[in-house]
Formats: structure tokens, sequence, C-alpha cells
């Protein structure tokens, strides 16, 4: 399976120490070789799209550093509260959940505002 705004290992990381060991080994897989992970990249790539009105994916390769890394964390921060919400029992407690999850929403909501509030002139990388 193919993602284009960011990497299993970043969402991952994202949802901090308590992730479930076969999510974080990539043990995980719907059929055939899709990993549970890059399943949930590719739903937070079409949601972004879909949330933004833009359709990121179709132009990736000549947004700039920064819209791509803009795409990156929110793609990743919506990956990672999936990750948690899969198997939440690895986290110490309730709260520690709820603080990492809260975390990714925020930066999730703030991003998608840039995105969508962005100058379609800083979209490209300048040549």
């Amino acid at each position: 399976m193919v993602t284009t705004f960011t990497i299993s290992g970043a969402c991952i990381k994202k949802a901090g120490i308590g992730i479930n060991e076969q999510l974080s080994a990539g043990t995980i897989l719907l059929s055939g070789s899709n990993f549970i992970v890059d399943t949930w990249i590719n739903d937070a790539e079409c949601q972004i799209n879909v949330a933004t009105k833009r359709n990121w994916t179709d132009i990736y390769s000549s947004l700039n550093a920064d819209v791509k890394d803009i795409l990156r964390k929110a793609t990743s921060a919506l990956v990672a509260n999936d990750c948690i919400a899969y198997d939440p029992s690895g986290y110490p407690s309730t709260e520690r959940t709820t603080l990492i999850m809260d975390k990714n929403d925020n930066d999730y909501n703030e991003c998608i505002k840039i995105l969508k509030d962005m100058d379609t002139s800083l979209w490209v990388t300048r040549q």
C-alpha cells in the first residue's frame, strides 16, 4: 500500500509509549501485505483532502517542504489517535491517553486551518 503524506513510524511515534506492540512491529495486517497503520494513513490522507477541499495527494510532488511538513503533521496526528483507540490498554492511565489524543486533535485541527487558509502561491516549490 502506498502512503504519501507520512510513514507509519511517524504515526507510531506520535502515539507515544503505550502503543500496542503489534502495531509498532508492523505485524497487524488487514489483507495480504497491507499493514493496518498504512490503511489508516490512506484514510487520513483522504480526510485531509476532503476537509481542506484540495487534493494534496495529486500535487504532492510539487509542494514545498513546509506544506509537506504540515500534511505529515496532520496525517500522523490522526493516525496516532487511531493507533491509541485500537488498543489503549498499554497506556498507564485514561488521563495519559486523553492527554496524548487531545494533543493530536489540536495538532490536526491547527494544520487543517493552516491548509485551508494558505495562499495558493505558497503551495509549490519555487524554481
